[in-house]
């Protein structure tokens, strides 16, 4: 969607815009004339709908040329940046526009666009920067929302200032237009890379589900397979398991030569399976051993961290009551503290979150999944572990004929954590913490 209707022209230029617009639409719009069972095609057929517009283009070019070569140029070189992929033509014919013609926002924006498709992000945040020096404007905005976190920096300070500074610049884009899709789709995005980034906050993924079914209402966002992958991404560091998996199916059925969401679909079963596994068999370990496991939990010293720990958050007037895995409630135990031996750690191919099972004194088995460790920092077998005001999650649903029940608790805050009657220290602890899977801005 543009952002300026430029100053009419001598030739027909409402003609020439609107050839230019028909393409976009044609893309933008393609899933509300075709059915799913066309997108394998969507590709192959934008890129003929982009032959036709060439050819009209360039019927015209002497006299439109004659008329305001700076604008046609712009044109070109919009019809040419239609395609997902970085094209060479679509940056030559910009850049020649937005020389000969300074003032044109649309131009810049767009070249700012094929910059970012070549990984030049430097001169995308400079092209996008020229065009909002012009004239405020929510496609400028969000791109740079979205440049900024692609933007190499040298500290982990200057990638913190980044993505707020992503966060701000979105929300300016949705003050311009809180209707737009794109713009919420961004914010969303905007969101997660907070998550990764800078805290793992359960506030945080919630905020970006909001911002993602805001875009999913867009009639041009509802058909975005990235949309979909992206909220598949939130609801998995939700635990929303079942709704997670539902919408990698999505994204894939939208984008099926998009074979990377596939394996991260399968790597996410594959996490579950684990899961359940080892819940069912206690980690796999031995009976005697087991049992050897169970008897090292001392209630007495392992809980003592937590002791202090009421007295210094409650002033001595409440105090957290230890009880069995079995008496936890679904959600925050608020007044609970909650003590269990390690017994395995879950494979996991993302780095968050980390995941262990324990096993208490009446040999309840739950997974317990920890967010805001430092990399390499978790636990292990034989370590015992005691988590205050525990949040209990339930999983049970089938999919592809695999039933996966199983109860888990999830700790966002390691400071709740202790290990073998000591609070976790500083070091273990990340205020930062990225994942291995693809950033979520892939594009603009």
């Amino acid at each position: 969607m543009e952002t300026t209707v430029e100053k009419s022209k001598n030739f027909d230029v409402k003609s020439l815009e609107k050839t230019v617009e028909d393409l976009y639409d044609f893309k933008n719009y393609y899933f509300l004339n075709h059915s799913i069972e066309y997108a394998v095609n969507i590709y192959s057929d934008v890129k003929k709908k982009l032959e036709d517009t060439l050819v009209e283009l360039k019927s015209i070019e002497e006299e439109a040329v004659k008329n305001d070569r700076a604008y046609y140029l712009y044109l070109m070189g919009k019809a040419y940046n239609v395609e997902e992929e970085y094209n060479i033509k679509a940056e030559d014919y910009l850049s020649k526009a937005v020389k000969l013609n300074p003032n044109l926002i649309n131009a810049w924006n767009h070249l700012g666009d094929s910059y970012f498709k070549k990984g030049e992000y430097a001169e995308a945040k400079n092209c996008f920067l020229n065009a909002l020096n012009k004239e405020k404007n929510k496609v400028s905005l969000r791109n740079l929302s979205v440049v900024l976190r692609k933007e190499h920096v040298k500290t982990k300070d200057e990638m913190i200032n980044n993505v707020d500074l992503g966060l701000k610049y979105a929300q300016e884009a949705l003050e311009l237009d809180p209707n737009d899709g794109t713009s919420w789709y961004i914010m969303g995005n905007a969101f997660i890379s907070s998550f990764f980034t800078i805290k793992q906050s359960a506030k945080t993924l919630m905020q970006a589900m909001d911002a993602y079914n805001r875009a999913e209402d867009d009639k041009i966002s509802k058909n975005n397979p990235d949309l979909f992958y992206n909220k598949a991404v939130a609801l998995k560091f939700q635990e929303k398991y079942e709704e997670a998996l539902q919408y990698f199916d999505k994204a894939f059925a939208f984008d099926p030569q998009w074979k990377a969401v596939k394996l991260l679909q399968e790597n996410l079963l594959k996490y579950l399976s684990s899961i359940q596994d080892l819940i069912n068999l206690k980690g796999r370990v031995k009976n005697k051993k087991l049992q050897n496991l169970i008897k090292s939990i001392n209630v007495e010293k392992h809980l003592n961290p937590f002791d202090k720990l009421s007295e210094d958050k409650n002033k001595g007037d409440v105090k957290l009551c230890h009880v069995p895995l079995s008496q936890l409630k679904i959600g925050l135990n608020e007044d609970k503290v909650i003590l269990g031996v390690v017994v395995c750690s879950v494979q996991n191919e993302e780095l968050v979150p980390f995941t262990f099972c324990i096993v208490d004194k009446e040999s309840t088995c739950v997974a317990v999944t920890t967010y805001n460790l430092a990399n390499g920092q978790g636990v292990i077998i034989g370590d015992v572990v005691a988590v205050a005001m525990p949040f209990l999650k339930e999983i049970n649903f089938i999919i592809k004929d695999k039933q996966f029940q199983f109860k888990s608790v999830r700790v966002s805050n390691p400071v709740l954590m202790s290990v073998n009657g000591k609070l976790l220290p500083a070091n273990k602890m990340s205020s930062m913490q990225m994942s291995t899977f693809s950033e979520a801005d892939n594009k603009i």
